[in-house]
C-alpha cells in the first residue's frame, strides 16, 4: 500500500510540473505620441474609420475617419498612424485633410499610394484638442494605447497587397460527390464571390458577389437562368467593407443583401419583390423555410427583422456597446433555424456576446457574454434552437476558442481550449450532434457535441471559408484558404473529395443531401493577429506554399507537433513516459484502454494538452 501511495504522490508531482508558457506576442507602437497619457474627453472621439479598397494591387489607396465633438471644438490636427507587417516595423504618422462636415461629424481622408508588395497595413487615428490626445479606435480602456493590446481588442487593418493574377481568376463552382472534376464553372474575374447557397430541392444553386451581383444556376442543366445587379450606391463610408449575401427559402424564394439593401426574390425571376436598405454594411442574412421570416444584421448593430409581405422591417433592435473600431460592437455573424423561430447573432469587441432572438419581440430572449475579450466570428444553431456553437477569441486572455451553449442557459456547456488560435468559422448538425470548429491555424476539429475533445482533425487548410453539414450529418463541406474545397464523410471519419481551386475558397456550402457542394473564390477577409505555432493562414499578409492537407484522428493527436504548445527536453519526455510505464505495469492486469490528459502550467495558468494520449495496458 506504501508502494502505491509513493507512486501516486510521484505522478501528481510530475504532471503538475509547471512548464514554461510561451507569451503571444504583442505589436507595441512606439512613437512620441504615447509618452503623454491616452485622455478621452467626454464628446470627444473618433466615430468610425475605413480603408478604400480594401484590398487590391499596388494604387492609390483613401484613408477616412470621423471626428465628434459635441462642443463643436475643432482638434488641432488630426493624424494617421500608418504600418506594414508586425511589430517590428515602425508606424509613421500623416496629417489627414479636413472634409465636410455632416450628422455623422467631421470628416478627415488621407490618400496613399502603396507599393505592389504584399502585406497587411494597420492604422489607427490621432487627434489633439486642448493639449490632450484622443486616438482612435478607442476601446474604453482607461490607458488603451492603439496597437494591438488585449484590453483594446486588436487594432484596425487595411489593405492586403494582392497579385493581379489572383484578383483575376475568381470562380463559381459546384462539385458532386462522385466526381473529381466540377460539374459547373462561371468565371467572375475580379469580382470576389462572398456568398453560395443550394436549394434544399437541389434544383438550383446561387452565389453573391463584393460588386453588388447575384447569380443563379440551374443544377441539371448546368447553366446560369439569370443575374442581377443593384445599383450602386455612392459609400458615405458606411458601405465600403460590404459583401454579397444570398439564402435560399424551402418554397421557392431567395434573400439577397447587396452593399446594405436586402431583396427578396422569387427564385424563377430576376426582379427583386422588394428591396429595403438599410444603410450599412451588413454581415449576416437568413431566411426561413417558408420564407416567412427574413433576419439581417451587421456593422451598425442593428438586426432587422422583416417578414415576407413587406420591405418595411417588422422590428429591429439596437444592441449597444459603445467603444469598438466602429464606435460600438459589429455584429459579425447571423444564423436561422430552419423554422424561424430562433435567430442568433454574435458581436465583436466591446460586447463579445451572442444574442438569441424570436420573431415575437425585438428583445432578446437569450443572451451570453462569451468573453472578456472574445469578439465572436462565427456562430451557428442546432434546427430546434436548443444549441448554439460560437467561436471567436484568440487571445492570451481566454483559453479557448469556441464555446457551446444550451438556450437559456448562462454557464456554457464546454468552452474549447484545444488551441488559443483565433477560431474563424463553426457549424452544428441540424440534430445537434456534431460541433465542427475552424481555426485560422490549425484547420478543422470535429467534435461530438456532447464532449469538447475532437474526434478527427483536418490540418494544414489555411483559414476556413465555411463550414456546412449535410441535413443529416453526415457530410462536412468546407472551403480553404489554401485553395481546395473538401467533402468529408463523418461516418466513415475521412476525405472523401479534395477539389483544388485556382485562389482561395472564401465561401462553401454543401446541398441537403450531400450530394452537391457549391462553392466560391476571392479574398474577402484578412487577419491582424497574433498567432502560436506554424501560420498555415495567411494571418500575417503572406501567400503561403502548398501544404499537403492531413486528416488526423484522435488517437494520433498526442504524436503530431501540435500536441502541447510548449515544447518539452528530450529527458522530461523520457521522465513523462516512465511514469506512464510504470503506472501500466503497476496497477493493471488486463488489456484496456486509459485516456490521460496532459495540462502545462506555469505563470498562475494552465494549458491543456491538445488531445488525449490513449495507454494500452495489460
Amino acid at each position: 500500500m506504501k508502494k502505491v501511495n509513493f507512486f501516486l504522490l510521484l505522478l501528481f508531482i510530475f504532471f503538475a510540473f509547471p512548464y514554461q508558457i510561451v507569451a503571444a506576442n504583442q505589436v507595441i507602437v512606439n512613437n512620441q505620441a504615447q509618452k503623454q497619457i491616452d485622455q478621452s474627453i467626454p464628446g470627444s472621439r473618433f466615430e468610425t474609420g475605413s480603408v478604400t479598397p480594401m484590398y487590391g494591387t499596388k494604387g492609390e489607396y483613401t484613408f477616412q475617419t470621423f471626428f465628434i465633438d459635441s462642443a463643436n471644438r475643432q482638434p488641432e490636427y488630426v493624424k494617421i498612424y500608418l504600418q506594414r507587417g508586425g511589430a517590428e516595423e515602425d508606424f509613421e504618422s500623416y496629417f489627414m485633410q479636413k472634409g465636410v462636415t455632416s450628422n455623422k461629424g467631421t470628416e478627415y481622408i488621407f490618400k496613399k499610394n502603396l507599393p505592389d508588395k504584399e502585406g497587411i497595413y494597420q492604422f489607427y487615428f490621432e487627434a489633439k484638442i486642448d493639449n490632450k490626445l484622443i486616438h482612435g479606435p478607442s476601446y474604453g480602456g482607461e490607458h488603451c494605447k492603439p496597437g494591438g493590446c488585449g484590453e483594446c481588442c486588436g487594432v484596425w487593418g487595411g489593405p492586403k497587397i494582392l497579385a493581379a493574377k489572383l484578383i483575376e481568376e475568381n470562380k463559381i463552382l459546384l462539385f458532386e460527390k462522385e466526381k473529381n472534376k466540377p460539374l459547373l464553372t462561371y468565371d467572375v474575374g475580379k469580382n470576389w464571390v462572398t456568398s453560395v447557397d443550394i436549394s434544399s430541392d437541389e434544383k438550383y444553386f446561387a452565389a453573391a458577389d463584393n460588386e453588388q451581383n447575384l447569380y443563379v444556376f440551374d443544377v441539371e442543366q448546368k447553366k446560369l437562368v439569370w443575374q442581377y445587379q443593384a445599383e450602386r450606391i455612392i459609400d458615405d463610408g458606411n458601405l465600403g467593407m460590404d459583401k454579397g449575401l444570398i439564402a435560399f427559402s424551402n418554397n421557392g424564394f431567395l434573400a439577397a443583401s447587396l452593399q446594405g439593401t436586402v431583396y427578396l426574390f422569387d427564385i424563377k425571376n430576376n426582379q427583386p419583390i422588394w428591396s429595403s436598405p438599410t444603410g450599412m454594411v451588413l454581415n449576416g442574412l437568413a431566411i426561413s423555410d417558408d420564407a416567412e421570416y427574413i433576419a439581417a444584421a451587421g456593422r451598425d448593430t442593428n438586426v432587422y427583422f422583416w417578414g415576407k409581405g413587406s420591405s418595411t422591417p417588422i422590428w429591429k433592435y439596437k444592441i449597444e456597446a459603445k467603444g469598438g473600431m466602429m464606435g460600438g460592437s459589429v455584429i459579425k455573424t447571423l444564423k436561422m433555424t430552419p423554422d424561424g423561430e430562433y435567430f442568433v447573432v454574435g458581436t465583436s469587441c466591446p460586447d463579445r456576446s451572442i444574442h438569441v432572438f424570436s420573431p415575437q419581440s425585438s428583445n432578446p430572449i437569450f443572451q451570453a457574454k462569451v468573453g472578456t475579450n472574445f469578439p465572436v466570428e462565427s456562430v451557428s444553431i442546432s434546427a430546434d434552437g436548443q444549441s448554439i456553437l460560437a467561436g471567436g477569441g484568440g487571445s492570451g486572455e481566454e483559453p479557448y476558442t469556441a464555446v457551446l451553449y444550451q438556450l437559456k442557459q448562462q454557464q456554457s456547456v464546454w468552452d474549447f481550449d484545444q488551441s488559443l488560435n483565433p477560431v474563424n468559422e463553426v457549424a452544428i448538425s441540424s440534430d445537434g450532434e456534431f460541433c465542427a470548429i475552424g481555426s485560422i491555424i490549425e484547420g478543422i476539429y470535429f467534435n461530438n457535441c456532447t464532449d469538447k475533445d475532437p474526434v478527427w482533425q483536418i490540418r494544414n487548410t489555411g483559414y476556413i471559408g465555411n463550414l456546412s453539414f449535410s441535413d443529416d450529418g453526415q457530410y462536412l463541406a468546407a472551403g480553404t484558404g489554401t485553395n481546395h474545397v473538401l467533402l468529408v464523410s463523418t461516418k466513415e471519419e475521412k476525405i472523401i473529395n479534395d477539389w483544388k481551386t485556382t485562389a482561395k475558397a472564401e465561401t462553401s456550402k454543401i446541398s441537403s443531401s450531400g450530394r452537391f457542394v457549391a462553392a466560391g473564390t476571392g479574398l474577402h477577409r484578412f487577419f491582424i493577429i497574433s498567432v502560436e505555432g506554424e501560420d498555415t493562414s495567411g494571418a500575417d499578409g503572406r501567400e503561403l506554399l502548398e501544404k499537403e492537407i492531413e486528416f488526423v484522428k484522435s488517437n494520433s493527436f498526442f504524436s503530431g507537433k501540435n500536441t502541447l504548445k510548449n515544447s518539452e527536453s528530450g529527458f522530461l519526455l523520457k521522465v513523462k513516459n516512465w511514469v506512464i510505464n510504470l503506472f501500466n505495469s503497476l496497477f493493471f492486469s488486463k488489456k484496456e484502454e486509459l485516456k490521460i490528459r496532459i495540462d502545462t502550467c506555469g505563470n498562475g495558468m494552465c494549458e491543456p494538452a491538445l488531445n488525449e494520449t490513449k495507454i494500452n495496458y495489460h
